[in-house]
Formats: structure tokens, sequence, C-alpha cells
């Protein structure tokens, strides 16, 4: 598994992940400055990040593959990049996003809305997080010990098939 930075010819799955509230040309736009990333598993594109300065705009998985820590990767590799130069990172959560970035260290400093081209509200939080060095060391753990459980899982699947095949 890895996480790297999209290209054009990956749009449309990005498109496909970000499709809630997101229009496909926002996206074309981000990866063209280099602002989105890609959560590869298995060959497969499973994720997405993105991230401008010091705000993220956005982090998706897709639903099959959600609760696997994904999320938890990709948040990971986007805080690390914007610790780089920033000590704050901020963002904009869906109220039902809210709780998991408030368990990573996120306080809601006020709310937002807009009205969507159905006429709908789009209500969320507006969300920041003081960064520490000791912040990036934690993440970049957070990383490797996330790769080696999932290492460990495939490892342990093989070996249940080598088991129920002899």
């Amino acid at each position: 598994m890895e996480y790297k930075k999209a290209n054009l010819e990956e749009s449309q799955i990005v498109t496909n992940i970000t499709m809630q509230a997101i229009e496909k040309e926002n996206v074309k736009r981000d990866i063209n400055e280099g602002n989105v990333g890609i959560f590869i598993d298995e060959g497969q594109i499973v994720g997405t990040g993105a991230c401008k300065n010091n705000h993220i705009t956005r982090a998706y998985v897709l639903p099959e593959k959600q609760g696997k820590g994904y999320g938890t990767f990709i948040m990971n590799a986007l805080e690390a990049e914007i610790s780089k130069r920033y000590t704050k990172v901020e963002l904009d959560a869906s109220l039902p996003a809210s709780t998991f970035y408030e368990k990573r260290g996120y306080q809601t400093k006020k709310h937002g809305k807009r009205e969507c081209d159905n006429h709908t509200m789009l209500v969320y939080e507006i969300m920041e997080k003081q960064l520490k060095r000791v912040d990036l060391l934690r993440i970049m753990a957070a990383n490797l010990l996330l790769n080696i459980i999932v290492l460990m899982e495939k490892i342990i699947l093989k070996l249940q098939y080598l088991i129920t095949i002899k």
C-alpha cells in the first residue's frame, strides 16, 4: 500500500471517490496544481486526499474500504506534508466526519454553511489543529505501524489459504 501524488490519468477515480459536493473541474485543477494524492491498496485506488497550503481540502475513502485505517493513513500523509511549512492545519468537515477529526485533535472553530446547486444547504464544521514536531514523528510512526499491520494481515491470509489447500 502507498500514498502518492495523483496524475491526470487518475482524475476520474479521484472524482468518483470525492463526488460528494465536489465538482470534477475542481478535482482536475487541484491535480494539475499538485495538491491531490491517492491511496492505493493492492493496485486499486481506494482513497484520495488533497491539501492547499495548510488547508486539507478533501480526504475520502471508498465506502466499501472504510474502517480499515485508510482514512487515518491519508490524514497522516496530509498532516506530514503540511507540517513541513506550517504549524497549524485547517479543514472543513461534514458533521458526520467531525468526530473522526476530533479524535485526531482537531477543534471546531466555527460552523459554516453554503447553498448547493440543488438548493439544499451544506452545513459543516470549520476545524483546526496545532501541529508540533512530536506530531510529525507520531504521524510517521503511525503510518509505519499501519503498513506493518496490513502486511501481517496479508501474510496471515496467505498462510490460512496454504493451510486449507494441504
